[in-house]
């Protein structure tokens, strides 16, 4: 959209960085609560809420409306939004072990940093799981996070970019970007690539939203599995995943099937409104 193109991302990066120090001075300083979770979900709304409102302030002072980016949902989508994110699933396990298995036994410390330093996003407190924080981030991560990525990533920075540079280009950069703010940058650098082309090929933010919103709730009720039946020490953490390696051919052998049968059908482009 041409609309789209004439917003500047300096805008929006100088106005993170201000609610970060706004943040940090008003409100962090302030907190009613020891619990550091509550400080990680205020931050986390904080952030959302401001941002999505200084996005719709963008978008009516050059007279887009919310639903004129996002488009309107069909259930006729959900089958093919399942099928991306069980798709991405199914990369992330693929090039997590293709790329950190073998590091794992070269470089077992630097392994060890990455299994023990990703988000905390599933909270625990004197042996339990608080109930309040815990629903408060599942919605941040399910419903606001995506949105807000997709309205960031797809909608304004591909078209920004497309201004500059070749679409194809705008694409990996858009979604280099985009996997850089992730653990695993890899698979979420693919799955961006996935989400522009869904976005170029329709025009409307709804089908990359819907699939951001799945594969975050995928990806929040496996934490919630594996930290209520993992009790395996951070300090084990490394060999428990070498042990774990036949999910990872698994996941592999899957990848390759599916991605044969994606590049003989060509399904990507024909099932978004067949």
């Amino acid at each position: 959209m041409y609309k789209l193109s004439e917003i500047k991302i300096t805008y929006i990066v100088f106005f993170l960085l201000l609610a970060s120090i706004s943040f940090d001075v008003f409100i962090n300083q302030r907190s009613l609560s020891n619990d550091n979770f509550w400080n990680e979900v205020l931050r986390g709304y904080y952030y959302c809420v401001i941002l999505l409102v200084f996005l719709l302030f963008i978008f009516w002072k050059k007279g887009l409306r919310f639903c004129e980016v996002v488009g309107t949902f069909n259930r006729k989508n959900l089958p093919f939004a399942l099928e991306v994110v069980f798709f991405n699933i199914i990369v992330s396990y693929s090039t997590i072990y293709i790329i950190f298995y073998p590091l794992s036994f070269a470089y077992p410390n630097y392994i060890y940093e990455w299994l023990s330093s990703g988000p905390i996003i599933f909270y625990t407190y004197e042996g339990g799981y608080p109930l309040l924080p815990n629903f408060l981030m599942a919605i941040l991560m399910v419903i606001f996070v995506p949105i807000i990525e997709e309205l960031v990533f797809r909608g304004i920075l591909i078209n920004r970019l497309s201004v500059t540079f070749k679409t194809k280009t705008a694409v990996i950069i858009s979604s280099i970007l985009f996997g850089v703010l992730h653990t695993d940058p890899l698979s979420a650098t693919l799955f961006g690539v996935v989400m522009a082309m869904i976005y170029i090929q329709t025009q409307k933010l709804i089908i990359p939203i819907i699939c951001h919103c799945l594969n975050n709730l995928a990806a929040y009720v496996f934490i919630i599995v594996e930290s209520m039946t993992d009790d395996t020490p951070t300090s084990d953490a490394i060999m428990a995943f070498q042990d774990s390696w036949l999910i990872g051919l698994f996941s592999i052998i899957t990848l390759m099937i599916l991605s044969l049968i994606y590049l003989k059908r060509g399904r990507l482009y024909n099932k978004l409104y067949a």
